[in-house]
Order: structure tokens, then sequence, then C-alpha cells
């Protein structure tokens, strides 16, 4: 079983950079009187200059009614009036939502205004200047002392919440950043230890909500129809659906802490001491440790799980062991060792159960996880409790019952209900009969209501050949359904095409005439090279490939080796990506094996902001070869190697940044403070609005579900074709890599059929 929820990589960043414009990040392409013509219309194509080319075909009668030739100009001509109309819809946007941001500030709804500032920046022409505006100017000071209010009373949902806007408001990964990492830690504490505090933190936030909704529309209702305040965004409701789901699963901390003991703690200091990219030694780690008890202790609403924290005195004592131990490390920072770092862990524990009496489990992984909060994003503990979902990651395949869920929040009681999205191809589930849109309301005889997607997998998902009872609810079903299926072994498909064919499986033509590809790459697992060479197999035998698109957008990286192979495929020789250590000296070579690759023919890659890691190993060695056309938006710059280390032969993992790549170039773009050249820059920059990747999202989603032939048609749930993305002009992306590679065919076709 798979889920549908979208990482904060791969949702929140990417749709609200997104902003519709097309421009070349080179300048434009002239034509060169010692080239072919052929090689001007491709030049001017790959530069976005698509109205020069449309100009050079009319101007051409030699050319415009050649083979393919008057289709291309339909296409191109389709493509600038949807153009045209998309920057007035954008410019028109862009005073609408400065308007109801600025309506939001003066009501004091600063949290919406600061959003509608977020969406302001991606349709203004720049979005430095509009930032530097005095009405924003003064909205973001504001926002910043609500913020600041909030947190002295405790409100740390509210802060978190705030302070994720003003984050991606600036999305400098500096400015905001660890403010909304300290209170994230803040709600952390409070989802493990104190689930129903935080169950009130966000009723309150959720009434306040409907308030200033209901007082809004109050406002507005007399106003003109154009002039009312959008809903709000997709995204809002993600952010605000985010915190909910955080309450609704109410996990004892005992089970979440099961298994965990301070040889882990130990061993992660001594490894993230030693191995980390920083090489930093224990002092951070272990002030960060410290800091993490701190916040724990500083939460008065903990006090409910741990009793000693009731007694002020006692929680005193505590408190002053900890700035005992603080102290020890600041006076002994440079010289501390192991030893040294497992005695102050040993005083710690040791001063608890004096004091307040905190499990030992609760110590230590507090500690370990303030820990590895100090060093960098892509660091993590893996706990035993999660050792499981973090290895089917990797692994390609796990066994269940094969279908794709999501969440949503049911109208009547607002409690988090699981959707099936699609059952995936041979799996248990579609042999059973379950369709896409019936309701999970139980497993096993339990309910499902409130149930995390996290939780859900867990549940579903077990060993081979054993059972797993569902509790289906279907539209139109008086009653609910039982399923009773084996879990198998589900494949997870990383490697998708255009359209999905009556059997299940792909069609990989996006222009069957043309024959040209369209590939989508989810993500890098083990089989995503052998499935990538499966794809060309099947166009290879059915007519061809003269050309191929590559989808990296939203792929948010996987295994470096899948992603080496991947780039082999298109690279016969040449080193493609190299690590380097702290001292920037290099580690490791990978290089390409000529056995490997395919025929030649013009490939394209799509990537924007949610495209990470190894996509941008892809699209930044295929640039450097000058082997592919990189289009879209820039990518999201992770550049960072991340080793696993197994603690206590496999009961937890750490995740270190270790090392950092370099793409065969020597240029590494990873993305820190401060930086400016980070990710791949599109050769052929386009930009989309969030509302336009949000619909295209929702259409490609359609289009990917795998449907019963005798499910009835959902009114409320139209399903949609992949070939609306083009003919509907909502994927501008996709579109402008299709008529770079249509131009190429379409004019070395004509141009030598003129010869």
């Amino acid at each position: 079983m798979t889920t549908r929820r979208i990482s904060r990589i791969s949702l929140l960043s990417a749709l609200l950079l997104l902003t519709l414009v097309i421009a070349p990040s080179r300048p434009a392409a002239r034509a060169d009187s010692g080239s072919s013509v052929a090689d001007d219309l491709t030049r001017l194509a790959e530069h976005g200059t698509f109205d020069q080319v449309l100009a050079r075909l009319k101007d051409s009668p030699d050319l415009t009614n050649a083979n393919g030739v008057p289709a291309l100009i339909k296409d191109i001509e389709s493509y600038e009036t949807a153009r045209a109309a998309q920057a007035q819809v954008r410019r028109k946007d862009f005073d609408k939502v400065v308007a109801r941001m600025n309506r939001q500030a003066q009501a004091g709804r600063l949290e919406d205004a600061v959003f509608s500032a977020v969406e302001a920046s991606t349709l203004a022409d720049s979005s430095v200047e509009f930032r530097k505006d005095p009405p924003v100017v003064d909205l973001i000071k504001k926002t910043e002392a609500a913020a600041t209010a909030a947190q002295k009373q405790g409100d740390w949902v509210e802060a978190l919440n705030i302070y994720r806007a003003l984050d991606l408001l600036f999305d400098d990964y500096a400015t905001y950043h660890v403010l909304a990492k300290q209170a994230s830690l803040h709600v952390r504490v409070l989802r493990i230890y104190a689930p129903d505090h935080l169950e009130t933190l966000l009723k309150k936030r959720a009434a306040r909500l409907k308030k200033d909704r209901a007082a809004d529309a109050l406002i507005e209702k007399d106003k003109d129809e154009e002039a009312k305040p959008a809903a709000p965004s997709k995204l809002k409701k993600k952010l605000d659906r985010d915190e909910q789901d955080v309450h609704v699963d109410k996990e004892p901390w005992q089970e979440r802490l099961k298994d965990v003991d301070p040889t882990m703690l130990r061993t992660t200091l001594a490894q993230a001491s030693r191995k980390h990219l920083t090489n930093r030694g224990y002092a951070g780690l272990l002030r960060g440790a410290l800091d993490s008890l701190t916040v724990l202790i500083d939460s008065p609403e903990v006090a409910e799980s741990f009793p000693g924290l009731k007694d002020p005195k006692r929680v005193q004592g505590f408190r002053d062991a900890i700035a005992t131990a603080r102290a020890d490390v600041d006076r002994n920072a440079a010289d501390l060792n192991y030893l040294d770092a497992a005695g102050i862990i040993d005083q710690v524990i040791a001063a608890s159960a004096k004091t307040v009496e905190l499990p030992e489990a609760v110590i230590v992984y507090e500690m370990t996880d303030g820990a590895v909060d100090t060093l960098d994003e892509f660091s993590a503990i893996i706990w035993p409790h999660e050792t499981e979902a973090f290895g089917r990651n990797f692994k390609g395949k796990f066994y269940g019952v094969g279908i794709q869920i999501s969440e949503f929040a049911e109208p009547e009681t607002g409690k988090q209900r699981l959707m099936v999205v699609s059952p995936i191809k041979d799996g248990p589930a579609i042999k059973a009969g379950i369709r896409a849109g019936d309701i999970i309301a139980a497993v096993d005889g339990v309910e499902t209501a409130g149930w995390s997607l996290d939780k859900a997998v867990a549940t579903i998902t077990g060993e081979k050949g054993t059972d797993v009872m569902l509790g289906i609810e279907r539209r139109g079903a008086p009653d609910r359904l039982p399923f009773k299926l084996v879990r198998d072994e589900v494949k997870i498909e990383s490697i998708k095409g255009w359209s999905l064919s009556k059997t299940g499986g792909w069609d990989y033509y996006i222009d069957p005439t043309l024959r040209i590809g369209y590939v989508r790459l989810s993500q890098f697992i083990p089989q995503s090279a052998d499935d990538l060479d499966a794809a060309i197999n099947q166009m290879e035998k059915a007519g061809g490939v003269n050309a191929l698109i590559l989808d990296l957008r939203f792929n948010p990286g996987g295994l470096l080796a899948s992603a080496v192979e991947v780039v082999n495929r298109f690279v016969r020789e040449g080193p493609i990506v190299s690590t380097v250590g702290p001292d920037d000296s290099k580690n490791s070579e990978y290089r390409a094996r000529p056995d490997r690759a395919h025929a030649t023919f013009p490939v394209v890659v799509l990537v924007n902001q949610g495209s990470a890691s190894a996509s941008e190993i892809v699209s930044g060695a295929l640039q450097d070869y000058s082997r592919a056309l990189i289009v879209g938006s820039r990518s999201f710059g992770k550049f960072s190697v991340q080793d696993v280390f197994p603690i206590e032969s496999g009961k937890a993992y750490l995740k270190l940044t270790t090392q950092h790549y370099k793409l065969p170039s020597g240029r590494s773009r990873h993305r820190d403070p401060g930086v400016e050249a980070w990710g791949i820059e599109p050769d052929l920059v386009v930009k989309m609005t969030d509302k336009q990747v949000l619909e295209a999202l929702e259409v490609r989603q359609s289009a990917d579900v795998i449907r019963n032939a005798d499910a009835p048609v959902d009114p409320q749930n139209p399903v949609h074709q992949a070939s609306e993305l083009l003919d509907k002009s909502l994927d501008p992306q996709l579109q402008a890599a299709l008529l770079v590679l249509k131009t190429r065919l379409v004019a070395s076709g004509a141009t030598v059929a003129q010869k």
C-alpha cells in the first residue's frame, strides 16, 4: 500500500514558488547563417521563443505545408494564445490577491494575510520587490509580534502556523526557518505526551478560523462577486489539516518509545560526532540534547503524563541538574570524548531519578532527537517504531493489499477518514473488487475514523500470506462491505507513463504520430532503471522512440545507485556523479558504461521545486553533458549524501549527512543559507501558479486511477483524462517541453524533405 500525502519538499515549497511566466534562462537564440533551418528553429524553441518559431514557419512557404508543419503551427498558436490569456489572468489575480491581503491585514487576520502575501509574491513580477512594499513590511512586523505573543501564551500551534506562513513567504531557509523549527519542537512534545492539550489548541484555532471566515463573508456579501475574497487556498487548507492530523491519533507515548534505550543515544552521539559532514564533535550535540529536555520540562501540559513534573520544587531540581550538565559541556567543549558524553548522559538520567522521575526512555528519546536536530535538515534518527516503514521506502516492494490511500476530513464530524485513491495493478485489493473512492471504515473490526495515514499503513500491511479484513463503505451501497484479503507482495511503481490502457498498463506515447515518449519517474528505487528500460523497449517494439520527455517533477529522490543507472541510460561514457567529504576531497566517483545506454534520441527533462537529490543528479548530469534540455522551474537544491547506520543490530537507524554530490562539471548546488546559486536551473524556465499546479495535479491523479469496469460514475468526482493537460493548457511546463521536441522533429523532417 502506498500513500498519497505529498511531502513538504514536494508540495508546500513547490506550490508557492511557482508562478505563471515563461522566460529563457539564457539570451534568446539568434539564427546562425551557417546553420540549417532546422537547427535555427530548434534553437529558438529551446529558448522558449515559440513566437519566433511560428513567424519563421509562416514566413517560409517551402516549409508551411511540409509534413507535420501545419499541426505544429496550430499547436504553437494554441500555446501562445493560452500563454497570453494566462498572463492576463496572472496580473488580474495579483491585484485581487493584494486587495484581499490588505483587507485581511486590516481585519487583524494576520496569518491569512501572510498566506495571501505568499500567493501574491508568486504572481508578482519580482517577489523580492513585492516584499519591500510598505504594506507587506508592516504586515510582517505585526505577524512577528503575533507569533511572539502566541509563544508567551503557550499556544505553540498558533505560533507554528504563523512562522510556517512567514517561512513560506521568504523561503530562503534562514529568516523564519529556525523559529518555525523551534515551535515545531514544542508541538512535537505536546503531540507525544499531551495529545489532549494539543487537541484543545487545535480546536481553539479551528473555532477562530471559522469565526474569521464567517465575519469575512459578512463584510463581503454586499460587494460584487469579483471583489469577494477567494476561498482559502487548498494549500492553506492542507496546512490546517496537517495540524488536525496531529491530534486525532492519540498513540500512547509508551508505544512510540517502545524498545528505546540509552545505547541508542550514546551510539547516535558517537556516530554523529565522527561521521557527520561538519565533524562538529560532542559539545554541540550535547547542547541540543539538553535543550530538548528543557523544552519538555518547560511544557507544563505534559505533567499529566509525568506526575513528577507537577512539583515545582522537583522540576527546579532537575532544571539545576541540566544547567550543571550544560556548564560541564561548555567548560570542556574542545576536549569532550565518548566517555565524557556517556558520563553526562548517566548524570542526567540519575538526576531525573532523584527529582522528576522521568522514564529513562523519555530522557533518551528527547536527548537523541535534540542532538540530531542540531545537525542539518536531512539527518534523522529512525526509531524502532519507524524502521519498518523506513525500510519499505527503499526496497521497492512490501507486503500488503495493493491500494493507494488518502485521508480527508469528514464534513459532519471533522474526523479524518481513509479513502482508496486507486487500487494497484494485480494487487489483492483490485482482484477482490475494491474500487477507487471506497472508504476504509474498519480494519480487522477496528473503526478507522481518526486514524493517521501512518497508522493505516502499519496496520494494513503485514507478513505475506496473512489475512486482513477491511470494512468498506461505498457510495450507493446501503451496508458496509466486508473484504477479507490475503497480503501479498506489492511492487512500488516508480515509473509511470502518459495514460493508462484498459488493462491497467501504461501507454508511454504522448505523441504517437511523432513517436514522442513520456515517462514519469516518481522516486528512485532499486528497479527504476529496469522499469525505464521496459518503458523504452515497449515503445521501441510499438514503432520506435524519436524523442522522450522524462518528468522528474515532485520526485524527492531516493537511491544514488538508481540515479546513476538512469543517467547511464542516456550517457555512454564519462563521470556521472562524485561524492566529496568535508575537505572537498573526492571519496568516490560513478562513471557511465557504454553497454547500458539506449540509442541516442532527443530528451527533455522536467523539474520543479519538488525535484530533489537523485532527481537533481539525473537532471544536472544530463544538463552537463548537453544530453537533455531541462525545462521547468529551479529544483530543490539537495546535493548532500545521507548514509544510514544501524543501531543495535537494526533496532533503530541513524541517517547522517556525510558527503556532498558533485556533478560531472564539478559543480555542487546544495542549498545552504545565504547561498544564491543552488538547485538545477532549467535551460528553459517555465513557471506555474499554485492554482495551475493544483489543477494539473488533480487531473493527473484522476487520470492515473485504475478503475473497475463495473464501477458507476461518481458525478462528484469526475474522471479526467491525461489529454486534458494539453488540450486545456493546464500544464504549461509539459506543453513547452512537448513543443520543443515537436519543433525539433518536425523542422528536421520538413527541411530534409525540401532538399
